[in-house]
């Protein structure tokens, strides 16, 4: 069957748009074997040289639009992923899912220099706070059960105008500020979303930020970075398909103040003489704890009523004089939000959270074709979520290696949590994934397709789970 025949059989099929997207990915991968297979056959080997010609003229003025401005490029990465935990503690959480996840990056370059970027994301609704679809979630979770392509949500991750020289960028708009690189390891079809790094990411934030880079052959390259911000609490936050609500000041917590008076400090470096292959990283975060959000069932914290007053011992939370935790809220802001909260206690999230992290990576190459990447990183939280003396504590060890086609990933992260009135808790996260890459077209000019295999052991909550996972991925630019 031809590949084009192949089209109108999938065109003329009826069904939901995650079966569409199921089909145009199968079509994706099973395409090199139907079009590009070896075949002794004269016409069948002209066909694809003259696809190859075709391709080639196609790309070259692609690459001649490249230099032209302005001009407007992207990037997609889309999957099908199937979750399955097994062997879990408790059986409730033994449930199958499989669901859609993608990224797509936008970018729009006015000149050399000045550029507008988006990045959009699809994922399974994790949470919601309008109407059906909450008590839906909520029981869900009371009663967990398989997932088939449920609540998925596209929302806007990141919107920033850049302006970017040769040794200086600036940006402003909605971002992640920076800080550790552990996601970058992200094990197989996991991503970093199933990792334990993003408990301590720091994402969708309002704000600006500028990074220098310091180049010398006598000490090496290195970039330092500024950015304040504040939580986004816009409609940016809302999502399309299902919504996940919006982000309230009377949520509370870190950097939710309407204002941009949350920090990040951040140094990254490599290339020093002397240690080759050797790269580290610092960063150092103050986000100012928003007004006192509701105190949710099974959490422990401190606990104060609506009716304290909110004057706090700020001067010794505020040890570098910044002023970071002057009461300079407009309280009666969102007044409508705070009704369900009346009369209840609340938690205090109000404390200034202060985030350290310190990583160093090493890369290496086994017989001249086997790079691997080695990276450990350790993250230190203190007053976590704004609360007052709640500590967490985060270890990583990861590798990644590609050999040919293959990509094999291992991490482990250790986390730990001292919180008021409670004992320790402790937990740990182990990854491991093997994937196959294939390329489309001559050099890759049409993308890649892949295929990953994923095994997860986690303990947390006093609770143990294993969960295998496959995923089937398509990756390529425009």
């Amino acid at each position: 069957m031809e590949t084009v025949d192949v089209f109108k059989w999938i065109v003329a099929r009826e069904g939901s748009v995650a079966r569409c997207a199921s089909a145009i990915l199968l079509l994706v991968a099973v395409s090199p074997l139907l079009g590009l297979c070896d075949d002794d056959d004269d016409d069948d080997r002209r066909g694809e040289i003259q696809v190859a010609m075709d391709v080639d003229v196609a790309y070259s003025a692609r690459a001649s639009a490249r230099e032209m401005f302005p001009r407007f490029e992207g990037e997609l990465e889309i999957g099908i992923e199937n979750d399955a935990t097994y062997r879990a503690q408790d059986s409730e959480e033994e449930v199958n899912s499989l669901f859609v996840s993608a990224e797509a990056e936008f970018e729009l370059l006015v000149n050399e220099n000045f550029s507008i970027e988006a990045e959009l994301t699809l994922e399974p609704l994790e949470d919601a706070d309008d109407g059906r679809l909450e008590e839906r979630l909520r029981a869900r979770e009371e009663s967990p059960d398989n997932r088939e392509f449920d609540d998925h949500t596209l929302f806007l991750e990141q919107f920033t105008a850049r302006w970017e020289g040769e040794e200086f960028e600036a940006y402003v708009g909605k971002f992640n500020p920076k800080f550790g690189r552990a996601y970058e390891f992200a094990v197989g079809p996991f991503g970093d979303e199933d990792n334990f790094s993003e408990d301590y990411a720091i994402e969708e934030r309002l704000g600006g930020g500028v990074s220098f880079e310091l180049s010398d052959p006598a000490y090496g390259e290195h970039e330092v970075s500024v950015e304040a911000f504040t939580l986004d609490t816009t409609n940016l936050t809302r999502g399309l398909l299902r919504s996940r609500g919006r982000n309230k000041r009377s949520d509370g917590g870190p950097s939710n103040t309407g204002s941009p008076n949350s920090f990040a400090f951040g140094v990254e470096g490599g290339e020093i003489p002397g240690l080759s292959g050797l790269t580290y990283n610092l960063g150092l975060v103050y986000q100012k704890g928003g007004r006192r959000g509701p105190f949710p069932s099974g959490s422990v914290g401190s606990l104060v009523s609506d009716d304290d007053d909110d004057d706090d011992d700020d001067e010794d939370d505020d040890p570098m004089g910044l002023g970071l935790l002057d009461d300079d809220l407009d309280m009666d802001a969102d007044d409508d939000d705070d009704d369900d909260d009346e009369g209840s206690f609340m938690r205090d999230r109000g404390s200034l959270e202060r985030d350290f992290v310190a990583g160093l990576g090493y890369s290496l190459t086994y017989f001249e074709k086997v790079p691997v990447d080695l990276l450990t990183e350790y993250v230190y939280i203190d007053n976590a979520d704004g609360e007052k003396n709640r500590l967490r504590r985060f270890l990583t060890l990861a590798a990644a290696a590609e050999w040919r086609s293959l990509r094999f990933g291992l991490a482990y992260t250790l986390r730990s949590e001292g919180v008021p009135l409670d004992s320790d808790q402790r937990a740990y996260l182990g990854l491991a994934s093997i994937g196959h890459f294939r390329p489309l077209g001559p050099d890759g000019r049409l993308g890649r397709i892949g295929f990953e295999a994923g095994f997860r052991m986690k303990r947390d909550m006093g609770q143990r789970s294993n969960t295998a996972a496959l995923r089937l991925s398509y990756k390529g630019s425009f």
